[in-house]
């Protein structure tokens, strides 16, 4: 009979997951009321980002629920051979593992993307190849990861930084203090191998850094919030 397990610290690290996946989930529609008001397509790939933020944060929810499971191997091997030696329940963790990492990494890239203004495709598919490269490394090295997050929001705190001190608006600021959190919650996750409480701080300041930006988008909607035409 299988164990199901509901994560470490009691389940609170499942609830804060499940959290993030409600907050991003409520990003994501708002993001879109604001497209279909305004017509800036910036919102709606916004918003489509924040959609494959929420999805990666369910598949770490149902990861959590087979924690007991956890795979975890000692040297690099092929993808095949991976798949065949797992059981039912090790697949199951595994699969929701992986797909967290997949959706969260093409989340992160779409909204570099997005704020960088690429419309090069060979940039985009160079972008999402490294991605996905990473992530594949990530199953046999879990640090890699977290290391491609790092750099890829790290470069995004950067872009809402340099616009804070272009127009110093409250929104930009915002912004660059939201994904100064998540860049500082993936860098606290290097080291969750330490102390499982490095693991629940790394996810109670991602959940802050999300109620953040949700705050954001519900004053741009209520119109309290005032931005440019082009972008954020």
């Amino acid at each position: 009979m299988a164990i199901i397990s509901l994560g470490n610290f009691y389940g609170i690290d499942s609830l804060i997951d499940l959290l993030i996946v409600i907050v991003s989930f409520l990003v994501f529609f708002q993001a879109r009321k604001i497209y279909l008001i305004s017509k800036k397509k910036s919102f709606n790939f916004f918003s489509v980002s924040f959609l494959m933020i929420g999805i990666s944060f369910f598949f770490k929810t149902l990861a959590n629920l087979t924690e007991l499971y956890e795979v975890n191997f000692s040297h690099p091997n092929t993808l095949v051979s991976v798949f065949s030696s797992l059981g039912h329940i090790e697949l199951i963790h595994f699969v929701s593992f992986l797909l967290f990492k997949f959706f969260l990494v093409c989340g992160f890239l779409s909204l570099l993307l997005i704020f960088s203004r690429s419309k090069s495709a060979s940039e985009t598919f160079i972008f999402f190849y490294l991605g996905l490269v990473s992530i594949i490394f990530s199953v046999f090295y879990n640090f890699i990861f977290h290391l491609t997050l790092i750099l890829v929001v790290s470069a995004i705190c950067l872009y809402f930084y340099k616009r804070y001190k272009e127009n110093r608006s409250r929104l930009t600021f915002n912004l660059f203090v939201a994904f100064f959190f998540i860049f500082i919650s993936n860098l606290i996750s290097l080291f969750t191998h330490v102390d499982l409480i490095v693991y629940l701080i790394s996810e109670i300041i991602m959940f802050f850094a999300f109620g953040i930006i949700l705050y954001v988008h519900l004053r741009i909607k209520n119109g309290k919030e005032k931005i440019k035409v082009r972008h954020y």
